[in-house]
Order: structure tokens, then C-alpha cells, then sequence
């Protein structure tokens, strides 16, 4: 058995699907790409990618969906997890200054073997443990990869606004088509899919169903903690919950009942 096949044998491949974004004409930014794999659980993977430079970073417990979760972080948060950037850096320039000053001559220090050279004048500049608390600057790679980052979470917003747009315009198609509508119970139709919310009392959750005319279900258990939730925002969370903004943009499995 050669080695390729025992290799095959042990070697496994799994598919995940990968949400992809381009982002473009963001200000002093070339094309950003942005993969959003989001693995449920409060786990998922963001890379971004611009100019041939790549950056990616796993979170483990993030406790929401990756897009909430990366539009809920500090651009700086998220750059440190890339971890190919330190915010700061140090600054040799201003160094070079205080050295000069410490000691009445020009001295010019780029880095820290050079620093080591003159360590007698930086004692006479900075005292005895001047190693510890050097000058240090803003890293201009790190506010680049930050940049990079706000620009990702305009765009995770702009994709949201957009989204509950469109959920809306779902939503107000099914309240036009409705067959059953009362305070606690909702039953529609659109584009052949079934979306049905009720609960027994305005004490407890809200119970959703949505599923194509020709049968399965895309949605069907309790809303948790949504018995403060109108009616309206019960119909809301069935067609976001479903993702049945991407669904009716294919075509629908049975055209029964379309609004």
C-alpha cells in the first residue's frame, strides 16, 4: 500500500458553508474580502483579506451569532486576535530626541542593537532601568489592520438594515395574506412557504412553525424569553429565524397560496 492511500484512509474532509463579502470604495482602503464562518454554539471563524494581506481569528464563546458578535467588538479587540499586529511600537524617533538632549550630542538609534551600543547615554537619559519603560508610539500596521476592521462592521451593518428590510417586506406580505389573525394566533401564506405563531396566554412564549407548502419545517419550537414579544415581532423573528429572505429569492418548493 503506497503512501498516498494510507494518507487517503486517514485524512478526513468536511464542507462548511462560508458567508463571503466584498467590500468596496471604503475610504483610503483598496477591496476588502471578508469569509464569515459561523459553526452555531457561539463558535465561529472571521478572516479578512486586502491588498494580499490576510487576517483571521477563531472566537470560541462568543454567546451570539459571529456577525453580532463581530459588529458588537472594538476594531482594536479584534485586531489584537488577528494577532499579526501590537498596537504599539517603539519610538525610536522620539529616543533619538531625548538621547540627543541627555547628552549634548546628535544621536540617532533605529533599533535595539543600536540602543545597546549608547546604553550609558540612555541610562543618562531615561535612569538606570530605562529597558523598562521605553517610548512608545502608535503601531501605523496595527491602525491599518483597525481600519480594515471598522470598515468590515460598517459593512456588517449596512448587510443587516438591508436584511431587516427585506424581512419586513415579508412580514407585511404575510399580514396582507393572512387567514387566521387573532390576539395569540397568526397563520399565513407566502410564496409557498407557511408561517404560523401562536401561544396560549400573553404569559408565555411564542410558539413558531414555518415550513414549505409540501411539507418539513424551517422553523418549529419556542421563541425563548418572548412573551413581551408583540404579535408582529413573533412574525418577524418566524421569517428571519427561517431565512426566508434567501428562500423566496429561489424558487419557492409549491406555489400554493403566494401573496
Amino acid at each position: 500500500m503506497n503512501q498516498a492511500t494510507v494518507a487517503d484512509k486517514r485524512m478526513r474532509v468536511r464542507r462548511s458553508s462560508v458567508e463571503k463579502l466584498c467590500i468596496t470604495d471604503a475610504p483610503k482602503l483598496d477591496p476588502v474580502n471578508v469569509f464569515l464562518e459561523d459553526f452555531g454554539e457561539g463558535r465561529g471563524k472571521l478572516t479578512v483579506e486586502c491588498y494580499g494581506e490576510a487576517w483571521s481569528a477563531y472566537f470560541g464563546s462568543m454567546g451570539c451569532s459571529l456577525v453580532d458578535f463581530v459588529r458588537s467588538c472594538e476594531p482594536d479587540y479584534i485586531a489584537r486576535k488577528f494577532g499579526r499586529t501590537d498596537p504599539y511600537t517603539t519610538d525610536w524617533d522620539k529616543i533619538s530626541r531625548d538621547l540627543t538632549k541627555a547628552n549634548g550630542e546628535e544621536v540617532v538609534v533605529t533599533n535595539e542593537v543600536e540602543l545597546a551600543y549608547v546604553h550609558k547615554m540612555t541610562e543618562a537619559a531615561y535612569g538606570p532601568d530605562w529597558y523598562m519603560d521605553m517610548p512608545q508610539k502608535e503601531c501605523p500596521k496595527h491602525a491599518y489592520v483597525c481600519r480594515i476592521v471598522d470598515a468590515v462592521k460598517t459593512a456588517l451593518g449596512m448587510i443587516d438594515n438591508q436584511e431587516e428590510e427585506r424581512i419586513d417586506l415579508i412580514v407585511q406580505a404575510l399580514f396582507a395574506a393572512v387567514e387566521q389573525h387573532e390576539k395569540n394566533l397568526f397563520y399565513s401564506q407566502h410564496h409557498g412557504y407557511i408561517v404560523e405563531v401562536e401561544r396560549k396566554s400573553t404569559a408565555e412564549d411564542w410558539y413558531i412553525q414555518v415550513r414549505p407548502c409540501d411539507g418539513g419545517f424551517l422553523y418549529d419550537g419556542w421563541w425563548n424569553d418572548s412573551h413581551q414579544k408583540s404579535l408582529r415581532q413573533a412574525v418577524f423573528e418566524a421569517v428571519r429565524g427561517a431565512c426566508l429572505t434567501d428562500l423566496i429569492r429561489r424558487p419557492a418548493p409549491d406555489e400554493h397560496g403566494t401573496g
